[in-house]
């Protein structure tokens, strides 16, 4: 009996079928790792998102805390201003009556000195 090699003709069709799955499970496996990268990098960035939230609240309520404070120094600060001047037209009012007073009393000393001599 002679043996006949036995050519299977989907032999070459099985082995690029297998090294295209081995192709597709590389790149399934690439992709696999990029989107566990992808997972990390989100939960890093949601983290310096909380950080950055966190910041601004801070410098937000600092600044509010800032503003209070400028509003009491301008609120002084005004009725200071509201207090010199009050005292500017008051000193105003009492050089302005003293110098009529002045003035009469000059007129009337002089009045007096020449009629009594």
């Amino acid at each position: 009996m002679t043996v006949n090699p036995h050519e299977c003709i989907h032999e070459d069709m099985l082995l690029g079928q297998s090294r295209a799955i081995e192709r597709l499970d590389a790149e399934l496996e690439y992709k696999k790792e990029r989107l566990d990268d992808l997972k990390e990098d989100n939960k890093k960035m949601q983290k310096t998102l909380e950080e950055i939230k966190s910041d601004v609240n801070k410098i937000v309520l600092k600044s509010k805390q800032d503003d209070d404070y400028l509003k009491d120094i301008i609120s002084k600060q005004d009725n200071r201003i509201t207090a010199l001047e009050t005292r500017n037209s008051t000193l105003q009012w009492v050089i302005g009556i003293g110098f009529t007073g002045l003035t009469s009393l000059i007129g009337v000393l002089a009045f007096l000195m020449t009629h009594l001599h």
